[in-house]
């Protein structure tokens, strides 16, 4: 069996994922870190709030929050408190992805198939303990780049 069966399907590590109650209060932390804003929206279907900050050498960093109880994020931070939540992947073929990580035994949660964005995630009971996303989209900037300010404000929907 292949022992890198992702390998030839990654293109880089996209962001790391940081769930929070509250953006705003981490803001502080983030600007230390060296953090420019970079996109961000409210997911209406998941009730989340998504921003997305460069760092150094175009990593990224993303701060999630909830917008309601019934937010996995509201049961993300009640069962383990604000910390990583998950880590994205740039991938070139998500259904493949999801093939070979069922074929190699992991749990796998998806995937969801949209032109815009696309995604399959790895259970966080996997070895690592984290969830793993596997995600592919047509660009580099698929979301309208709104302002922090309108993010916060809950004026940038995402319905993807």
């Amino acid at each position: 069996m292949d022992v890198r069966p992702f390998e030839d399907l990654i293109e880089r590590l996209d962001h790391v994922a940081i769930a929070v109650p509250e953006i705003k209060e981490a803001l502080p932390m983030v600007k230390a870190l060296g953090g420019q804003y970079f996109c961000g929206a409210t997911s209406v279907r998941s009730q989340f709030t998504w921003v997305q900050f460069h760092l150094v050498n175009n990593s990224k960093l993303e701060l999630i929050a909830p917008n309601s109880p019934e937010s996995f994020v509201t049961r993300f931070l009640d069962e383990r408190g604000p910390g990583l939540h998950h880590l994205t992947f740039q991938v070139t073929d998500v259904s493949e992805a999801a093939l070979r990580a069922q074929s190699h035994g992991y749990r796998v949660l998806g995937p969801n198939l949209n032109p815009i964005w696309s995604e399959v995630f790895l259970h966080p009971k996997n070895p690592l303990g984290t969830l793993v996303q596997f995600a592919a989209w047509p660009s580099d900037d698929p979301w309208t780049v709104n302002s922090l300010e309108d993010v916060l404000a809950g004026l940038a929907l995402d319905d993807t």
